[in-house]
């Protein structure tokens, strides 16, 4: 068993009845798969507690992540001092070290995981999958992302000796794995057919869809998230602020100047200190090369690039030619890059699971208004995408959305990623029944259960 998580350690349908079996005690017995396992992770990243000492996070945040507690003052309670993830988790990404250029180095160990340990570890030691985790770069769009999953992907093909490999995408993960299957084995480029004839060579052994057997969706902003859109429309709102507004004015742009510490915080470093993007990408990084970068990044996960149609509540759709341009993007949709035409005749199996919230939360740490507002707009979302948008459905298999009991609080789309699931999912009494059980280790768990069960 292979666990790429250490420097020292290296088409068939789901039947709708493996959602009504119980749950037996040989369980983890039947969620090994015949292929590694590579998991590709959601947008961005977290910090662990922006400020420590600081109540809400002492509250809110694991206790697992506090490296040094004190008395306050009056002696009342316990303060965390130090945010810092354990020394046995630094070897999950986002990782300090880059597994393909080690000379590319960041120190992001006060940063949330992007799939926790009991995640990686049922998978892996418990399920005996050889699970392979990637660290795409935080803050770019699926292209750029997908280039470097490319690398996880040809590693763990390489390390298990296996032809094919199955690929759970969580968030923009998902975006990153479908762009993925266009792009060439051998250099990583996009394949783009120039007509219809060409979708006869989507099998082709050049193309990184060959290598994957099934592909998996976990609140995938497979038709946009409303949550990117939300962000852009923010940044639009500046022009009636900032004299001469501009999309490709970071200088000037205010959400850019507050946020932009975050985001470089993610960046590689290069021997000179230098930002770079990947390790696809070693140029030196201007900071107007990592706005345009982050700017691309939410611009990629909008309603508008994904369908060519934005949501009915945007107010920068007017402006799109512009917003493009600055994110340096061409005038090209998802729907024309990645034509359904193109992705339905390979020989992938693909799979999508979706989640939807009923009750906000308010320590989830977003606008409860806006939340509500989409609910009435655009209809059931998780606090980042609908559950329209997160169902595959038409183009490969919708097999679960997850909601709970509708007096609970339902599921966040962030419960997905592990970091949290006392904060992000539902209460003991309220999760969702039977087969998923109450972890996020108990989800992806079922999710290698059911793709035994369909044959992987």
């Amino acid at each position: 068993m292979v666990i790429n998580i250490s420097k020292s350690r290296a088409n068939s349908t789901v039947l709708s009845m493996l959602l009504c079996c119980s749950f037996s005690a040989n369980a983890l017995a039947q969620c090994r798969v015949s292929y590694p396992v590579v998991l590709t992770h959601h947008w961005g990243m977290k910090p662990l507690c922006a400020s420590a000492p600081d109540e809400e996070c002492d509250r809110l945040v694991p206790g697992k992540y506090c490296q040094e507690w004190r008395w306050d003052e009056v002696g009342q309670d316990l303060d965390c001092m130090s945010w810092r993830v354990p020394h046995d988790e630094l070897d999950l990404p986002p990782r300090n070290y880059n597994v393909v250029n080690q000379s590319l180095q960041r120190d992001v160990s006060g940063y949330y995981r992007y799939f926790s340990q009991d995640i990686v570890q049922r998978l892996s030691e418990q399920c005996d999958n050889q699970v392979f985790i990637a660290d795409n770069p935080a803050f770019s769009s699926s292209l750029v992302r997908a280039q470097s999953l490319r690398h996880t992907v040809l590693q763990a093909l390489e390390s298990s000796n296996a032809d094919k490999v199955i690929i759970i995408g969580m968030s923009q993960g998902s975006q990153d794995a479908r762009m993925l299957t266009q792009l060439a084995v051998d250099s990583g480029q996009l394949i783009i057919p120039d007509d219809s004839s060409a979708v006869s060579r989507s099998d082709d052994e050049n193309r990184m869809a060959s290598k994957i057997a099934a592909l998996v969706t976990v609140v995938g902003e497979n038709e946009g998230s409303w949550s990117a859109s939300v962000f852009l429309n923010t940044m639009y709102a500046q022009r009636y602020l900032v004299r001469d507004f501009s999309w490709s004015n970071y200088e000037s742009n205010l959400l850019w100047q507050f946020g932009k510490n975050k985001v470089m915080a993610g960046l590689w470093k290069n021997e000179r200190g230098e930002y770079v993007l990947s390790e696809m990408y070693l140029k030196a990084q201007t900071e107007a090369d990592i706005y345009q970068h982050f700017l691309a990044s939410n611009l990629v996960l909008t309603k508008k690039y994904m369908t060519g149609e934005a949501y009915s509540w945007v107010s920068w759709e007017q402006s799109w030619d512009e917003l493009q341009a600055a994110a340096g993007l061409s005038g090209e949709h998802w729907n024309i890059v990645l034509p359904t035409l193109q992705e339905g005749p390979n020989a992938i199996s693909y799979y999508s699971y979706a989640a939807e919230v009923h009750g906000w939360n308010k320590d989830w740490g977003q606008s409860r208004f806006v939340a509500n507002l989409v609910t009435l707009l655009e209809g059931k979302h998780d606090g980042y995408a609908t559950v329209r948008s997160q169902s595959l459905q038409g183009h490969g298999q919708h097999v679960k959305t997850m909601s709970g009991l509708s007096k609970g609080s339902g599921y966040h789309h962030m419960f997905f990623s592990g970091r949290n699931d006392a904060l992000y999912g539902p209460k003991e009494e309220n999760r969702e029944p039977d087969l998923y059980r109450g972890s996020s280790a108990d989800f992806y768990q079922q999710i290698m259960t059911n793709l035994v069960h369909a044959g992987f």
